[in-house]
């Protein structure tokens, strides 16, 4: 580890301990250095989005101790560079969950080809599941159960192996893992925890939500980081777009594929091309911003 790096992290140290604590901040702070110095990939992130990873620690109510295995900081492959992601592991999205106080409890297990398993839905919901601890055979589904608080109700999620293959190829770090710009990833080291992960998070959208639901949409929102652009995003790079010198049916299918969902090296993609296509809405006789001006003062000769 650096002194360089050491003095980065020392910049985010203080707006931690004001949330954490100084003794927890600097175990904290230890692990990540552990983590970076056992990483070479991580190495070379960018010192902003370590030092980004670092402080989500704080907003989430999370810890990288290996020994609680909660979160870890990963490397991603985002528009030509190495950036770090403070990602949380399914059980530290269960952590988060009974922390709310509305659930006392969640389960998340895999289910193979030879295992007993029903799924009744209806007034009497339920899963049956007795697994065969001997020749199990290929991973078929996952599912996660959770308990709410104060009653005797259960709300679970199930999710087949080709659902959650379909969440994990849309993966930019397994993506880049596949094209040889990370060595590896979750999705190749710990398949069967990421299916867990996968289904929490699907779990979690169908739970109550009140303020102390906060620290678990900020975690799962770390992770979906992973998968597609925000709706922000998305709403900006259809604005760019609309106001591109495309025509009316290239504009409605880069529209629709962005809706449909795409991934942050898309997103920069499609920027980079809409800006190179932008209408200057000067001369179009188009509404404009002191942006738009300046942005025309810039492209005149001389």
């Amino acid at each position: 580890m650096s002194q360089i790096q050491k003095v980065e992290f020392q910049q985010v140290e203080t707006k931690m301990i004001s949330l954490l604590g100084k003794e927890t901040v600097q175990k904290e702070i230890s692990f990540a250095m552990q983590a970076i110095h056992n990483n070479s990939q991580l190495q070379k992130c960018t010192k902003e989005s370590l030092q980004k990873a670092v402080f989500n620690i704080a907003t989430t109510g999370l810890s990288l101790n290996p020994v609680l295995k909660w979160a870890s900081l990963v490397p991603r492959y985002v528009a030509g560079e190495y950036v770090a992601v403070l990602d949380p592991s399914y059980q530290g999205l269960i952590k988060l969950l009974t922390d709310t106080g509305a659930v006392t409890s969640v389960q998340a297990y895999i289910v193979y080809e030879n295992d007993t398993f029903e799924v009744r839905y209806g007034s009497t919901a339920e899963i049956i599941h007795k697994p065969t601890f001997k020749n199990r055979g290929e991973i078929i589904a996952a599912y996660a159960i959770a308990q709410l608080s104060g009653s005797d109700f259960r709300q679970f999620e199930v999710m087949n192996t080709e659902e959650m293959n379909a969440i994990r190829e849309r993966s930019e770090s397994y993506k880049a893992v596949v094209s040889g710009k990370l060595k590896t990833c979750p999705w190749i080291e710990h398949i069967t925890e990421m299916y867990r992960k996968t289904v929490i998070k699907r779990l979690f959208k169908y739970l109550p939500k009140s303020k102390a639901f906060e620290p678990v949409a900020r975690a799962i929102s770390l992770s979906d980081s992973d998968y597609s652009i925000t709706e922000k995003q998305a709403d900006y790079l259809v604005t760019l777009i609309e106001r591109a010198t495309y025509d009316d049916d290239t504009k409605a299918i880069l529209v629709n594929k962005i809706y449909q969902g795409i991934s942050s090296e898309e997103f920069y993609q499609m920027k980079k091309e809409a800006e190179m296509n932008a209408i200057d809405p000067i001369t179009a006789g188009m509404p404009y911003s002191q942006k738009d001006i300046q942005d025309h003062l810039n492209k005149l000769p001389g």
